[in-house]
């Protein structure tokens, strides 16, 4: 049976989301910015797909992804694919306690 097209989810799942990013050749990757020490942190997170349109992303590991993702308390909602049966690569991040603005 068919599933709907263009359905969103959302997940915090580490595993469901890497999965899903890598089916879509889709690496982790983050805005640079300078933490409270000098230094360069990972800033707001991406996940940066080919052809994308994310060219100021730096890459960052799985790890450092997830790390951030704990940190900054986020959900992950995903499409799982397009009317076409093509892969989407539609996300978004929204924070865990429903606060967004």
């Amino acid at each position: 049976m068919a599933t709907a097209a263009n359905s969103h989810k959302t997940t915090t799942d580490h595993a469901v989301i890497k999965q899903w990013a890598e089916a879509r050749n889709g690496q982790p990757g983050a805005t640079r910015k300078n933490n409270d020490r000098g230094r360069e942190d990972a800033g707001i997170l991406r996940i940066n797909f080919p052809g994308g349109r994310e060219d100021s992303l730096h890459g960052i590991t799985w790890e450092e992804f997830f790390e951030k993702f704990e940190e900054y308390g986020l959900a992950f909602v995903y499409t799982e694919d397009r009317q076409s049966g093509e892969y989407s690569t539609q996300y978004q991040f929204i924070y865990r306690d429903g606060n967004n603005g």
